[in-house]
């Protein structure tokens, strides 16, 4: 089982719909839908959503789904996930935002 899950949405600081996608992140973790489809694939169903609001993206840029860098998908996200610290209880801080 994956316990605790941990929800995180990484989502660029010039995204024109990051505040409602990360409600959406909040909302889901705490749903009623959540809890019923969880368990049978073996997920806790006790989620931690975190979000993290990563580094503009310029209007153009492509990117691939590669490990090459320097502009691959892959790393930005996982530049930004490494900045999550989790405490104790399971939630998460992004570095800078104490």
């Amino acid at each position: 089982m994956l316990s605790p899950l941990r929800l995180v949405t990484v989502i660029a600081a010039n995204d024109l719909v990051r505040d409602s996608l990360f409600a959406f992140t909040k909302a889901i973790a705490s749903s009623r839908w959540w809890k019923e489809v969880a368990g049978p694939y073996g997920i806790s169903q006790t989620t931690t959503a975190v979000t993290v609001t990563g580094p503009a993206i310029a209007p153009g840029t492509n990117f691939t789904f590669s490990d090459v860098p320097p502009r691959s998908l892959s790393k930005y996200y996982t530049v930004q996930i490494a900045s999550i610290r989790f405490g104790a209880n399971g939630e998460g801080v992004v570095d800078g935002e104490d």
